[in-house]
């Protein structure tokens, strides 16, 4: 169980980075396009990281 919840979190930490980085890019390329859909994003994301 352990192993599991330590993959998890590496997973999770390696998947806000990612998130940090397209925030990043959207900010920075699209700042009116992506502003909006931010949330839905994250909230996507985190569905994703709980359900993996």
């Amino acid at each position: 169980m352990t192993s599991d919840k330590g993959q998890l979190m590496s997973f999770t930490s390696y998947a806000l980075r990612w998130q940090r980085l397209l925030n990043l890019l959207l900010t920075s390329v699209l700042p009116s396009q992506a502003l909006p859909i931010l949330p839905d994003f994250l909230r996507e994301a985190k569905l994703f990281t709980t359900r993996v």
